[in-house]
Formats: C-alpha cells, structure tokens, sequence
C-alpha cells in the first residue's frame, strides 16, 4: 500500500489519500472503511517498519515520511516546523532540498542540524527513483515481508511440552 505498486495501493491513493501522505490523513476520518480506519489506527507500529530512501526525492514527503537517521520531522518538530524552516506542509524531501529559500540559522540545534543535512542531500540527489524499504531482522529490505514482519512483531512463548499429547494431527479430543 505504501509504494503503491497494486492495483489497490494505486486506488487508495487516488480515492482515500488524494495527494497527501498515509502519515498526515487524521484518524478520525469517516472517509472509507472500517478497515480503512483500522489501518490509520496502527500506524504508529507500522512507523517502526517503514521508511523511504531517497532518490531523486519526488515521491517522498518531506515531512511524514521517514527519509532521515533523525525520524518523521513533523513528529520532532510538529506543527511549528512549517514556520521555522520555511517548508510548506506538502512539500517533497525533492522540492526542500532545491527550493530557493534562504538558509537560516536557528536557536535550536536540531534545526541547524536538519538544515545541514538538507545541504548533504543536495550532493546526493540523483535520478532514480525513492525506494520504500522494510524492516526484517537483517535490515532494511526493499521487498516487504509478512512472515518477518509478524516475527517482529510477535512476542515468543514458552514451548508447551504437554501439547502434543492432547492435540495431534489425527483427531482433536472432546474433553
């Protein structure tokens, strides 16, 4: 859904997103279904799994998607980082990096450390695409992956030594 490879990802982008990115959309929309609105509900798991690296930086917001080794800006810096680094809400990690907006110096270190940052990625930007990568146990991957994903995510047990004396392939007790 995120790369927007299928069919569906491609729809959800159309109809549910409209241009904006999964990371903004409010969670009380009543916009699709209700499995639509379970989806937005655990983005903040899904966060841990997911970011963007960047290519050319079209297709990757500047804001609400995880592109930087400092995390989803708008998470650090919420609301008032529109105002402080003078980067529109919308904006793509390509259009902050070339924008013509002056470079500031701030009081907070975080900002001019984001603000040096973006000066790198100007070196850095070329002509392939941004890339959605995946969380698994040896990194991050540009395949996604449900198996690895749920073994992440899953808490392992005890082994149950009794278990294969009461429930075996053959038949299931009544008692």
């Amino acid at each position: 859904m995120l790369s927007g490879e299928s069919l569906w990802g491609k729809w959800l982008k159309e109809n549910l997103l409209k241009g904006r990115s999964f990371w903004e959309i409010k969670m009380n929309t009543q916009a699709g279904s209700w499995m639509w609105r379970k989806m937005l509900k655990s983005r903040e798991v899904a966060k841990g799994f997911y970011r963007r690296e960047v290519g050319n930086g079209c297709k990757t917001s500047f804001w609400f998607d995880k592109w930087s080794d400092k995390g989803v800006l708008f998470d650090i810096l919420g609301e008032r980082g529109f105002i402080d680094l003078g980067i529109k809400r919308e904006a793509t990690v390509e259009d902050a990096v070339k924008s013509s907006r002056r470079r500031r110096r701030h009081r907070m270190v975080i900002l001019n450390n984001i603000e040096t940052e973006l000066l790198e990625l100007r070196d850095k930007l070329n002509e392939e695409e941004d890339v959605s990568m995946w969380r698994m146990k040896s990194g991050y991957k540009d395949k996604f992956s449900t198996q690895e994903t749920w073994l992440l995510l899953r808490e392992d047990g005890l082994q149950c030594s009794w278990a294969p004396g009461v429930w075996f392939s053959q038949a299931t007790p009544k008692f």
